[in-house]
Parts: C-alpha cells; structure tokens; sequence
C-alpha cells in the first residue's frame, strides 16, 4: 500500500496566489488595501492572510507601509530577483537563442574576473580540467562535458557574485537546452583545446589585454 497522500495547497498559499495575481496587472508601489480590507476582500482570517502577505513579502512583491496612508503596496521588482525570473523563464525555450550573445559578451569579464582573483589552487583546479579534457578527446559527449566543466571552473574563481550568478545561469541553460557542439573531427578538437589552453594561459599571467584576446579567439573560432 502507498504511504503516499496528496496533501492539500493551504488556504494561506491560495490567498497568495490571488494577491500575486493582482500585483502582475499592476504598478510598483500600487496600494491595495489595508489589511482589515483585504482580509474583508479575501474573506478569511487575520492569522490567514498575515501567512500570505509574508509568502509574498518574502518574494519581494509585497510591502507593508505604516501610518495614516499605509497599508499593503505592490513592491519595486528587486533587479536580482529579476534577473532570477528572466533566466527560469527562458531555460528551454526559443529564447535560449538570446542567451547566447550576452554570454559572448559576458565571457571576457567573467576571463578577466578569473584572472584578477585566481590564486595557485584556482590554477591547479583549471589545470585538471584542462588534463581531463584531453584524457576524454576520443569520446564525444565526455569531451563536451568537459569544455562545458572548464568554463564552470572559471565562472567559480571571480569574486563579483553577480557576474559569477548571471554567467554560471546562462551556461547551465545553453547546456541543458542545446546538443552538445562538438568539433566532428580530431582536428577540430584539438583546435578546442588549443583555445581553452589559451584561456588558462591567460588567466595564469593575469594579464588583461591576453585575456581578451583568448576571449575573441574563442568566440570567432568557436571555442
């Protein structure tokens, strides 16, 4: 017997939902009520509607104002928030096709950022991947997880959270949303990894105008 149970939404997420759904047809800093009169509008209790006022405080589309105009407003969209929505929303999409250029373009900060930061046991890191690369060029798909692990590991030195968040999210939606791009002869993946090798070098002497020039080669030659 399955010990299974579908377990019912809460009337306070159902609420959430009704209130989230009006503060998409809205504007930033649109008041929609007190909550004496939301809780009249949605007709249950306090206890209830305090849980689905702090669900959707929690996801940054409420905020609660104090004083004699206050009450609850739909809140400015925090950008990070954002950026996390807009990157959900295009994973596995059409639109993984415009994710691709602003990767290119990110590509040489995220380089330059590694550069910056790295110390010697960032090298040793992207010295074994850049080993495991060549270890796994007879086959295919292993050798495409291990390009795909390499830029990983430079998105993992830099210090910009940021920059490190948004290009780490577009690499795993080109992954995961494409076939792996691999060169269909032994030349072509050699050239890879000629490319790649280019990028440690780069990183390893630390200096900016080297990594940008790794970074164009990779983008023209199609690293």
């Amino acid at each position: 017997m399955s010990l299974l149970v579908d377990v019912p939404r809460s009337l306070a997420a159902e609420v959430a939902e009704r209130l989230s759904a009006r503060c998409a047809e809205v504007p930033a800093n649109t008041r929609l009520g007190t909550k004496k009169e939301l809780q009249v509008e949605t007709g249950v209790a306090a206890a209830t509607l305090n849980e689905a006022l702090r669900m959707l405080q929690s996801q940054g589309l409420l905020t609660l104002k104090t004083g004699p105009n206050g009450g609850v407003f739909t809140a400015e969209p925090d950008p990070l928030v954002s950026i996390g929505q807009a990157l959900v929303r295009v994973r596995g999409s059409s639109q993984v096709a415009e994710v691709l250029p602003l990767r290119d373009a990110l590509d040489p900060l995220t380089v330059r950022e590694a550069a910056r930061h790295r110390t010697a046991a960032d090298l040793r890191m992207l010295k074994g991947k850049m080993t495991h690369m060549k270890d796994v060029l007879e086959d295919d798909l292993e050798f495409a997880k291990a390009v795909w692990d390499f830029h990983r590991g430079i998105c993992s030195v830099g210090r910009n959270e940021i920059l490190k968040s948004v290009s780490l999210g577009l690499l795993e939606i080109i992954v995961r949303s494409t076939d792996a791009v691999v060169g269909k002869t032994m030349e072509q993946k050699l050239q890879r990894i000629a490319l790649h090798q280019a990028l440690y070098d780069a990183i390893e002497s630390q200096d900016p105008e080297e990594c940008d020039r790794a970074s164009h080669a990779h983008h023209v030659e199609g690293g």
